[in-house]
Order: structure tokens, then C-alpha cells, then sequence
């Protein structure tokens, strides 16, 4: 009975060193009791009877736990590093500070781009005009009937109305739609460059830190790279192509309210 207790003490003495040692080794950081203080013990297994005390004699010692190795480099528990402030390491900032309204105005891609959107928004408008006209037209000559249709006939005219004015509707929501998505697909290439333009800016200066002008408040003129970022896209990228959408891609959900049909007077 004496050799399997000394022989389990053995045991546990040895597992709690080699715990001791991991929690230790680097790159794990543990928690450390206060000084003064003991860890407490390991929760024991509920429905496990407490280990007996190992019985001394005189004749038969416990052999005493051999300490468990501690890897090579690895400091002691009460000597363990703790994590460096924050900043700590940091290196100090080199800003640049980049006005993008200036670019989006000044630069010969985005010229191009609101060129090309503006001459297929006057194209739309000049097709959806004559569409409107033909509304109207519709609409004056169902005030002009109405007097002489019958309830029947006056339903089926607002009924062709309706219709008419819906799709008329669409189309204009199917025109924007295009359009907006057209522009967000063709800047795409527009702030691809400019990306690789600040990236070699800021290896060329050594900065690490760019911000928009319009996030700022003051800073000094010698840290705006703006006129140097939009000479070299006017020169990597003078022109980009509007790329439209097909309609069937760009066409909205319909709305559930149907059109206001014309009043009879």
C-alpha cells in the first residue's frame, strides 16, 4: 500500500512540474498567481474519492519527485516577460495626404468617363421625351371621351393607361440603373491605378500612413502628394470606356403601387 501511494505522488509531482514548464514556455502566456499567493488546486472529478495522505515510515520514505526538465531558453515562471506596451515598436509616421477631389475633377479618366455618361444620358432622355409626349397625348384624348364612353369602355381606357405609364416607368428605372451601375464598373480601373500610384508614391517618400484631404483639418502642404498622383494617372490612364449593363441585368423589381390612371372630368 505505501509503494502505490509514493509511487502515485510521484506521478502527480511530476505532472504538475511538466505543467509548469509549458505554461512557461514562450509564446503562451498564462496567468501567474500574486506574489505570496498559491495557485489553487485542480478541480476534482465529481463522483472520485479524495487521493488518501501518503502514510511515512520510517523504514520507507516517499522518494522525492524529480524536478521535470525546463526547455533550454525558457525562463522561470516568476521571471516570465511580459507583452511590450502598445506603440512600443511602432514606427514613427510618415503621412501623404491625398485630395481625391481634385482628382476626380482634374483627371483625364474620370473626364472621359462623365463625358461618355452624360452624352448616353442625353440620348435616353431625347427617347424617353417622345414616350412622355405620347402619354400625354393619351391621357388628353381619354379627358376628351370620357363623356361619351361607357363605365366599360372608361375602364378598359384607364386599364391601357396604366400599362402604358408602368412601362414607361420601368424604362426609366431600368435608364438609371444602367447608368449608375455602368459608372461604378468603369471607375473600377480608375482606382485600380491610382492604387498602384500611392503604393510607389509612398515606397519612393517612405510613407506609411495616406489620408484623404477631406479627413483633415490642417497639415502641412510639403505632405500632399495629390499633384503628383494625378500627373502620373493622367499618364498611366487617360480614358476608360463606359461599359453599360445589358437592361435585363439592370432591371429593377417592378413596384407593387400601380400608376395613378387619369381622372374623368
Amino acid at each position: 500500500m505505501v509503494s502505490k501511494f509514493s509511487k502515485l505522488r510521484g506521478r502527480v509531482a511530476v505532472t504538475l512540474a511538466l505543467g509548469m514548464a509549458v505554461a512557461v514556455a514562450p509564446g503562451i502566456g498564462l496567468a501567474q498567481a500574486p506574489s505570496g499567493t498559491l495557485p489553487a488546486p485542480a478541480p476534482r472529478p465529481s463522483g472520485t474519492a479524495p487521493a488518501p495522505a501518503p502514510v511515512q515510515t520510517p523504514t520507507s520514505p516517499a522518494p522525492a519527485a524529480a524536478p521535470a526538465p525546463v526547455p533550454s531558453g525558457t525562463p522561470a515562471p516568476a521571471q516570465a516577460q511580459r507583452p511590450t506596451t502598445a506603440g512600443a515598436k511602432l514606427p514613427a509616421a510618415v503621412i501623404g495626404v491625398v485630395d481625391m477631389g481634385i482628382i476626380s475633377r482634374d483627371g483625364a479618366a474620370y473626364k472621359s468617363l462623365r463625358a461618355q455618361i452624360e452624352s448616353q444620358s442625353k440620348a435616353w432622355d431625347a427617347e424617353l421625351k417622345k414616350k412622355n409626349d405620347d402619354l400625354r397625348k393619351l391621357e388628353d384624348d381619354f379627358r376628351k371621351q370620357a363623356a361619351t364612353l361607357t363605365p366599360e369602355q372608361i375602364t378598359e381606357k384607364r386599364k391601357q393607361f396604366d400599362t402604358q405609364l408602368n412601362e414607361f416607368q420601368r424604362q426609366i428605372n431600368v435608364r438609371r440603373r444602367q447608368l449608375a451601375e455602368g459608372e461604378a464598373q468603369s471607375t473600377q480601373p480608375i482606382e485600380a491605378a491610382l492604387n498602384e500610384i500611392f503604393q510607389q508614391i509612398a515606397i519612393e517618400r517612405g510613407i506609411n500612413v495616406v489620408i484623404y484631404r477631406n479627413a483633415t483639418l490642417l497639415f502641412a502642404t510639403e505632405l500632399d502628394i495629390t499633384a503628383d498622383a494625378l500627373q502620373r494617372l493622367n499618364a498611366k490612364l487617360p480614358r476608360v470606356t463606359l461599359k453599360l449593363p445589358p437592361p435585363q441585368a439592370a432591371t429593377p423589381t417592378p413596384a407593387s403601387a400601380p400608376a395613378t390612371p387619369p381622372k374623368s372630368n
